[in-house]
């Protein structure tokens, strides 16, 4: 790699990963350095990926990245120049140009609030990457930003595992370290903001060992495995004008399906177990661990699942449900929003 800088200057912050929407944000920077290997400026490149949520697709995207930091190093002035087709302070002036449009946002306060953000460092001494937590929170009427290592902050929330790598890690190892730095991230600021809610670990039968965290919503009543061996975890949506459920969030040995996992299998087991559809739709794509999702209603039942395949031919469903939907029609509003959430946030634990 192309070192210029001073050589006590062992730290570069190479890459910024910005997500919205399921879409991936990358700004690259590269030091600008005289020709004494003083700082003079950063010069960005910015890549958009718009398609790739699963973990192999978002460290193909990541490496690709990081590739054309370990192709420029540090710049010159006078390559910088010749990138640019600018002088340096004629660079200065422009460089922030198209940068809101490109991120489709209105400000640089939309940026910092609403997208999640995560950063690659790299120590130069010891050719290492590291990832950096970044996170906005609410202190009362004022909202604030800050960072720390991958590792969190004593006083807020401490995470076992750094999040460090070489340039040769696998793809699929770089993407869910991504999401995990993402994830911590947003640990950081629900903590900072009053707004934490905790992290469990669960076994499942084929000895893999996923972390979740409890619902948002303190309606919900942590059941365990409620007794019964298909039954990882078991949350019931309780209100206080009645002990009965009205909904469930459930891990389980998906209990309907008995064969190999596909979109026909899903539907016509459903329908089977559940009774002819309303409406139903059951698509294959990865989100997250998952790898379909399935959705239908009728006046007995409104279930939306994710599916993944386990070892020992075992599937893995993540399901919400609640029962007789006509009369609870806010909870069909609301719920599916939170349990998105709850998926989304089921991950193999990082050992």
């Amino acid at each position: 790699m192309n070192i210029k800088l001073q050589e006590n200057f062992r730290t570069r912050l190479p890459i910024i990963i910005y997500q919205r929407n399921g879409i991936f944000y990358y700004q690259l920077q590269i030091n600008i350095v005289s020709e004494d290997g003083i700082y003079e400026d950063t010069y960005h490149e910015f890549y958009k990926f718009t398609s790739g949520s699963s973990a192999e697709e978002i460290g193909t995207n990541t490496k690709e990245v990081m590739k054309r930091f370990q192709l420029l190093g540090d710049l010159s002035v006078e390559e910088s120049q010749s990138l640019t087709g600018q002088i340096l302070s004629d660079y200065r002036q422009n460089k922030g140009k198209g940068y809101l449009e490109f991120m489709n946002a209105k400000s640089p306060k939309e940026i910092k609030e609403k997208y999640n953000q995560c950063i690659i460092a790299y120590d130069v001494k010891n050719e290492e990457y590291m990832f950096r937590l970044s996170w906005t929170y609410k202190e009362g009427s004022k909202i604030l930003y800050d960072c720390s290592e991958s590792t969190g902050e004593e006083d807020v929330l401490i995470f076992e595992k750094p999040l460090n790598f070489k340039s040769d890690v696998e793809v699929k190892h770089l993407g869910e370290m991504v999401m995990e730095a993402f994830d911590r991230g947003q640990r950081m600021a629900e903590k900072m903001s009053g707004n934490y809610y905790q992290t469990k670990n669960i076994e499942l039968l084929d000895e893999t060992v996923l972390e979740i965290t409890t619902p948002s919503d303190d309606h919900f009543v942590d059941y365990e495995d409620n007794g019964m061996s298909e039954v990882y975890q078991l949350y019931s949506y309780i209100t206080k004008k009645s002990d009965q459920a009205s909904a469930y969030f459930a891990l389980t040995v998906a209990p309907e399906i008995y064969v190999d996992l596909s979109t026909d299998t899903i539907y016509s087991d459903w329908i089977s177990a559940y009774g002819e559809a309303d409406e139903i739709t059951v698509t294959q794509k990865e989100y997250g661990i998952f790898k379909f999702r399935a959705q239908m209603k009728n006046k007995k039942v409104y279930r939306i699942a994710y599916f993944a395949q386990c070892q020992d031919d075992l599937i893995l469903e993540c399901c919400m449900e609640i029962p007789n939907p006509e009369k609870k029609k806010k909870l069909v509003e609301s719920l599916p929003i939170l349990f998105e959430q709850f998926v989304f946030r089921c991950k193999r634990k990082m050992i």
